[in-house]
């Protein structure tokens, strides 16, 4: 894993180490993960609940991926958004052309 950095102009460069007072960080290396995580190495019901956790955290993450899919798929179908008010070039039939209205 590459260390990023912080720049600003009035600092010099210096590493950056926000994630370390993340939430998320602490619970990941805390020690009581650590010592579950040796321990799940001898018993097997710790596997197990490891094992349903990781499923289910994949399950969450594939249903939040399908969601973004099919978000994405329908602003697609349904192209640029129209302004209110105004008609689209497709769905105008009368023009003006010489003081006579065209289409009808």
């Amino acid at each position: 894993m590459r260390p990023f950095y912080l720049l600003d102009p009035a600092e010099p460069v210096r590493l950056d180490d926000t994630f370390a007072r993340s939430i998320e960080f602490r619970r990941r290396t805390g020690r009581l993960r650590h010592a579950g995580r040796e321990l799940s190495r001898y018993l097997r019901t710790l596997q197990l609940i490891y094992y349903v956790k990781d499923l289910r955290d994949m399950k969450r993450e594939q249903t939040e991926a399908a969601v973004l899919t099919a978000a994405a798929a329908a602003a697609t179908l349904a192209g640029p958004a129209a302004k209110p008010g105004l008609t689209t070039r497709s769905s105008e039939t009368h023009r003006i052309k010489n003081g006579r209205m065209l289409g009808d």
